[in-house]
């Protein structure tokens, strides 16, 4: 084998730079684009020697320097003259950096403590900031979680905090990491106060370190070394390596030891420390206001925690086999934030929790924890709080919870309603889930008195007894909302003796119930259901929309109008007597659109000239034809990569459109039970996984060409007995079929052949 010389990239050009510097410098919100500060900029944009974190990380910059005479005084500083280092980008950072306010710089340094590379959560970072004393809040009305999350907000806006691209699905600013060019300038800053310490390489925590991360890699009895000469450390976290040696006994009185010396301690992090109880030592910790024992082996706490009386935050998520709290927890006068989560072991919460009055921040959620929902009701400082997945009921007096700022229950399934008066919670702002109950429960016209953003969960709409009362819930208003869903229950609408049964609509039994709900007689007026949904307009900032088990004819002109300019995703599940669906062609902002389960749609509106549809979900068991119409012209589906057609019984014919390039971005295909498919409209070049029935007239059909590219290919039996039409034999021989000559295949699943070895077909293709 010879080797490659290496190939060294070039920096960006000139060009280049100036445009990422441009767009945050004179983006949205930032400065005018005046032709002198223009001149100004790109003399500052040949400083940045082509590296791009340098070009955004002074743009970033620029955009808070209003006046022509700051932007010239970046321009000459005398940073610009420092000699370089091994890192060139160095001086570009120092000036984002020196230009920060004090309190920004202050939380700046302190990540420092965090390895290159180490993706951060911002919400525990914001909580050992607050443990340091590095939050403040200037009226002391604002919860400093709020302000904290403000702080990393603008350390993103000036490119010194990036997104963690591999968990970007988590949501914005969820997590974070810092380029390494930042970390070396955050590590400079911070010098001796802040280390990253290794326990395998004996390395010695100094005696001026004040912040500190420990990377243990074998027993916990190697992280005495390093800390022997810590007594002054005030943040301590740990980080167990993935290659760490498990443990033979004796991690208790390690700790039990360091904790004795450690008087100092603020902030105390042991996620994934391999111990099975806490320390009672950990009573010495007069001072700490932060401790972690997520993802941890412990079964209680000792009672002694109750000493800890500056103790803020108490964070014990995943710890499986924690299996009570003692009740000294009441004793933690100062607690805010208390963290249960994924708790499974922990049935029930210690009576003393309602004695924790300045507790702000409470997550029970993905636990089993039984708990009276009024023992609550004492906490007056609440803010936020996350309810357990076994929840049936809100606290009857909710109205008096002033201080909610975010109730999340969405998990909560089995909650029937919400209580009156949840209007009068003028603070709340997050409220993912709300349900529509009977009389005597909360009104919908309540949710008009709420400022809510995020999402938003209507259930129960059948409830909704005049139209009215969705006028009055003013969601045409709600301006912060980009997620909405709208659900109403079928049960509600039987006639008796049918025999739809909505326990059948999940999971697997999808294709036992597709047919009875075709069939089923609904018992609605129709003219009411479409009025509240009319009525339930939200606002044109909406980007996500779901209407589930709505009984009406007609979508509601706001819909049918495109008042939402925004909206790029759309699922219409359940719509039983819907029957058009020509609205949707005028939603050309759309990215995903699913149409689950609409029985009386029997044909489709042109949906191939979407323009950016990159995701779309079928499943219209009456649709015969996808045609001329669905495409709606040449060039149909041209951002289109993932298509999915299942359960669609009556589908027989798809055709191909005119001429020119058919579906030139799809990349998975999906056809699941269409049992009357004949044949496929393209050979499907660009299809890198495929998800298929074997049974049905399809399969057989296949042209020998098709899918030259799969890499990962997914099969299935119809589990339909009236769909199987190929026996074992002919099954085997289509298997090697699809199978061999293809030499970008990477994967194959075969599902739910019981006669069949897939191991078998494999080797037979293999033969060819």
């Amino acid at each position: 084998m010879g080797t490659v010389a290496p190939h060294f990239l070039s920096g960006l050009s000139e060009q280049d730079c100036w445009l990422l510097f441009e767009k945050r410098a004179f983006g949205l919100g930032g400065c005018e684009k005046t032709p002198y500060l223009v001149a100004i900029g790109k003399e500052i944009v040949k400083k940045c020697g082509g590296v791009p974190l340098a070009a955004k990380a002074l743009g970033s910059l620029m955009r808070f320097r209003r006046g022509e005479s700051q932007w010239l005084a970046i321009k000459e500083s005398e940073i610009w003259n420092l000699p370089a280092d091994e890192n060139e980008i160095l001086p570009a950072l120092m000036l984002s950096y020196n230009h920060l306010p004090s309190h920004l710089k202050q939380c700046f340094a302190y990540c420092s403590i965090f390895p290159k590379g180490k993706q951060i959560k911002s919400k525990q970072l914001v909580q050992l900031w607050i443990a340091e004393g590095l939050v403040r809040s200037s009226n002391g009305s604002t919860y400093l979680e709020e302000i904290g999350l403000q702080y990393v907000d603008e350390l993103l806006s000036r490119s010194l905090f990036q997104i963690d691209q591999k968990v970007i699905d988590l949501g914005a600013r969820q997590v974070i990491n810092m380029h390494d060019l930042v970390h070396n300038l955050a590590r400079s800053i911070a010098g001796d106060e802040c280390s990253i310490a290794d326990a395998g390489d004996e390395m010695v925590i100094s005696q001026n370190c004040r912040y500190s991360s420990l990377i243990c890699r074998g027993p916990i009895k190697t992280i005495l070394e390093p800390l022997k000469d810590a007594q002054r450390l005030r943040t301590l976290y740990f980080i167990a390596s993935r290659d760490r040696t498990e443990e033979k006994g004796g991690e208790d009185y390690v700790l039990q030891a360091k904790f004795s010396e450690m008087k100092l301690l603020r902030a105390l992090h042991l996620s994934k420390c391999p111990m099975k109880a806490m320390p009672v030592s950990v009573a010495k910790l007069k001072l700490l206001r932060y401790l972690s024992l997520s993802q941890t082996d412990i079964e209680t706490l000792p009672s002694c925690i109750g000493a800890l009386q500056n103790l803020q935050i108490l964070d014990l998520s995943c710890c499986r086999r924690l299996r009570a709290l003692p009740e000294t927890v009441g004793d933690l006068q100062n607690l805010s934030s208390l963290n249960l989560c994924h708790c499974p072991s922990l049935l029930s919460l210690p009576n003393s929790i309602s004695h924790v009055r300045n507790l702000q921040n409470l997550d029970l959620s993905f636990s089993w924890i039984q708990i009276n929902p009024e023992s609550l009701i004492s906490l007056s400082n609440l803010g936020s709080l996350r309810y357990c997945t076994c929840l049936h009921g809100l606290p009857e007096n909710m109205k008096n919870m002033r201080s909610l700022i975010h109730l999340d229950e969405h998990e909560s399934f089995k909650l029937a309603c919400m209580p009156p008066g949840m209007g009068q919670l003028s603070h709340l702002r997050t409220l993912p889930m709300f349900v529509l109950g009977g009389k005597n429960s909360c009104r919908l016209s309540e949710l008009g008195c709420l400022n809510l953003v995020g999402e938003l969960n209507i259930r129960g709409l059948e409830n909704a007894s005049e139209a009215t009362e969705a006028r009055k819930a003013n969601l045409k208003e709600k301006q912060g909302l980009h997620s909405l869903r709208l659900s109403w229950n079928l049960n509600a609408y039987m006639k008796p003796g049918q025999p739809y049964d909505e326990a059948e609509s999940e999971g697997e039994n999808t294709r036992e119930f597709i047919e009875p709900l075709a069939a089923q007689e609904w018992d609605a007026d129709a003219d009411l259901v479409e009025d509240v949904l009319g009525d339930l307009q939200p606002h044109e900032n909406l980007k996500a929309l779901e209407i589930e088990g709505y009984v009406g004819k007609i979508l509601p002109r706001w819909l049918m109008k495109s008042s939402l300019p925004y909206l790029g995703e759309l699922s219409l599940t359940c719509c039983v007597r819907y029957e058009h669906l020509s609205a949707l062609e005028q939603l050309h902002s759309l990215r995903v659109l699913r149409l689950i389960m609409l029985p009386a749609v029997k044909c489709l509106p042109a949906l191939g000239q979407l323009p950016y549809l990159k995701v779309l979900k079928l499943l219209l068991p009456a649709v015969k034809c996808l045609g001329s119409e669905f495409y709606g012209g040449e060039g149909a589906f041209p951002a289109l990569e993932e298509l999915y057609l299942a359960f669609m019984s009556e589908l027989e014919e798809w055709l191909a459109v005119g001429s020119g390039e058919f579906l030139p971005r799809l990349s998975k295909l999906c056809i699941v039970e269409c049992p009357k498919l004949r044949a496929l409209p393209s050979t499907f070049p660009t299809v890198r996984l495929l998800e298929m029935t074997l049974d049905g007239l399809l399969p057989s059909s296949l042209p020998s060409g098709a899918f030259p590219n799969m890499e990962y290919c997914e099969l299935t039996s119809s589990l339909r007995p009236k769909n199987v039409l190929l026996d074992d034999k002919a099954r085997k021989r289509l298997l090697i079929k699809l199978i061999r000559e293809r030499d970008s295949l990477h994967s194959v699943a075969i599902r739910d052949f019981q006669p069949l070895s897939p191991l078998q077909c494999l080797c037979q293709a293999s033969a060819w």
